[in-house]
């Protein structure tokens, strides 16, 4: 790819990069103990969430979409989150996730290699905990990354996508003028991502935390892997990377990207 598009002061406020694997029944409960314990010094705040679903992929050539799952559905979501708030580690039966999130007090994105390299590390601590507790290998068959981007219109107002997608319809000749809020979604087909791969768009207003409604601007590029390793799967996630960041220039104005401060 051509060089990525960069920013001083990017909007992002999350990110996530995760893999999807064949389920694991034993990776649940006092099992667990061990990798609590290792993860516990990093990772000292630990909570339980529903789990999530299962990753439904769109059959290449436009049939009807299939599950990617096996074994039974998992019966909780295991967070593991730092003392800053900020990173965040998911896992569950069948899925580890690692995020990292703006939240608040607000903090700078620290960039998309240290979102990689906590999965990587994950990954690794995984992988040697299912050998060294005889509960099998890691078969992983998905793996995505997404972006939350948290955006101030340029021209305000939550109906101003215009001022954010490139090309967007300004309805010049509708008799009520300018709608007061909008929101869109794209899917693109990725090729070379993977069997099925696929970039999701979303653009709609929201709330922040404190309360504040601004325009959300979520992006996820998804797949599944050329093969079950973890080396695959962070093959993946670096191209899908690439795919989210290039796309996220290409949809977006120029007068965004000053707002933005864009470097290159």
């Amino acid at each position: 790819m051509s060089t990525l598009p960069d920013f001083e002061r990017p909007p992002v406020i999350e990110v996530a990069c995760g893999v999807q694997f064949r389920a694991v029944p034993g990776l649940r409960g006092v099992a667990l103990a061990p990798l609590f314990k290792q993860w516990r010094g990093e990772f000292p705040v630990y909570e339980e969430q529903p789990p999530l679903p299962p990753v439904v992929e769109a059959s290449p050539a436009g049939g009807p979409a299939v599950q990617v799952f096996f074994g039974n559905t998992p019966d909780v979501r295991h967070w593991f989150i730092d003392s800053s708030g900020h990173d965040l580690v998911q896992l569950q039966q069948d899925r580890l996730i690692v995020n990292w999130r703006e939240g608040e007090p607000r903090a700078s994105y620290p960039r998309f290699a240290s979102v990689r390299d906590n999965l990587a590390a994950r990954l690794t601590d995984l992988s040697d905990f299912l050998a060294s507790e005889g509960l099998g290998k890691l078969e992983i068959t998905h793996a995505e990354v997404s972006y939350i981007n948290a955006i101030e219109p340029k021209g305000g107002g939550l109906g101003g996508l215009d001022s954010i997608v490139k090309d967007w319809p300004l309805f010049p000749g509708h008799h009520l003028g300018r709608p007061m809020a909008a929101r869109a979604a794209f899917e693109f087909p990725v090729p070379g991502l993977g069997p099925a791969g696929r970039l999701a768009v979303s653009l709609g207003p929201g709330g922040r935390s404190n309360g504040e409604v601004t325009l959300f601007m979520t992006m996820t590029a998804q797949g599944r892997t050329e093969g079950a390793s973890s080396d695959a799967a962070l093959s993946f996630v670096d191209m899908a990377h690439e795919h989210v960041v290039r796309s996220f220039g290409e949809l977006t104005t120029d007068a965004q990207h000053a707002q933005w401060g864009r470097r290159s």
